[in-house]
């Protein structure tokens, strides 16, 4: 709300738009959950008759189990290997200046940029050759998301310099001039 106590139109459509995108993400699973104990071997809605065949199958199938271990591990593994090389990454592009930074900062992004099945195919076609594919130390790169751009610390401090050379932030950012901020 403003001051005079009127809605910002501004705001209104942000809360619609994030709504309707909740809405949007959640819907298929809304779908999907009410099929999945259905006693049909097809789709119907609303399902003619309840039962819990599918899961047993599942839970009761050595298959099934096995894709569900070997998805769990690498989901694991991934999140493990990502979260060390963008934590280091972070670091290291926000306080060392060297050599190659930027064509290591492109390198990083590039999966953000490129489409998706063209990393996929690139990196397949290597994991063929370096006979990778289908294993889990070939999953496990594979299944990395695109690292987002280096982090900076929010600093708040006055400097007589307002541009963003290494330098310079490294003076702002000290932890003498660094407020803590609430989230």
């Amino acid at each position: 709300m403003n001051v005079r106590g009127g809605v910002r139109p501004g705001r209104v459509a942000l809360i619609v738009v994030c709504v309707l995108t909740g809405l949007w993400l959640v819907l298929p699973t809304l779908v999907t959950l009410p099929v999945s104990f259905t006693a049909l071997r097809s789709f119907a809605l609303p399902p003619p008759g309840l039962s819990t065949q599918w899961y047993s199958n599942f839970f009761t199938d050595r298959r099934w189990l096995e894709a569900l271990t070997n998805s769990l591990v690498v989901a694991g593994l991934t999140t493990v290997v990502a979260t060390a090389v963008g934590t280091l990454a972070a670091l290291a592009f926000d306080r060392a200046g060297f050599r190659g930074r930027n064509v290591l900062s492109a390198m990083l992004l590039t999966p953000a940029i490129v489409p998706v099945i063209l990393v996929g195919l690139g990196a397949y076609y290597v994991f063929l050759r370096w006979r990778l594919a289908g294993t889990i130390p070939g999953l496990v790169p594979s299944r990395r998301r695109p690292v987002s751009a280096p982090a900076r610390p929010r600093c708040f401090a006055r400097s007589p310099c307002r541009s963003s050379c290494p330098a310079c932030w490294r003076a702002r950012c000290s932890p003498s001039s660094v407020r803590s901020t609430r989230w």
